[in-house]
């Protein structure tokens, strides 16, 4: 929230790749640039569900910080599924080999 207060226009949530960092550093500078020619309005307006809303700065400085963190907590989801299934793939790899393991033992106790 420290950063609403001093102005910030953007956030980045840690950890974060370097490429994620360059593009949105490129994006905020060139938001700065844009708003210093006055091309940007401090506000912004849209539609949502057929309704006109109006955002004034700080709103929009709030609204880019649930962004991040979406986006942030929308990959970790990603990695989170793919390491469920390397896991489940390792399970079954494990039971394929405790099955053979067991046939096995199961060869040899009839040898005897």
């Amino acid at each position: 929230m420290e950063g609403i207060k001093v102005g910030a226009d953007g956030f980045i949530v840690k950890p974060y790749e370097e490429n994620y960092l360059i593009s949105t550093l490129q994006y905020l500078l060139s938001l700065k640039e844009l708003r210093k020619a006055g091309i940007i309005e401090p506000s912004i307006e849209f539609t949502l569900l057929g309704k006109r809303y109006r955002l004034n700065t700080s709103q929009i400085q709030i609204l880019n910080l649930l962004l991040s963190i979406y986006e942030k907590k929308y990959e970790e989801s990603l990695e989170i599924k793919e390491l469920k299934n390397t896991i489940a793939k390792r399970l079954q790899r494990l039971k394929n080999k405790k099955m053979n393991m067991i046939f096995l033992l199961k060869g040899f106790l009839l040898l005897l």
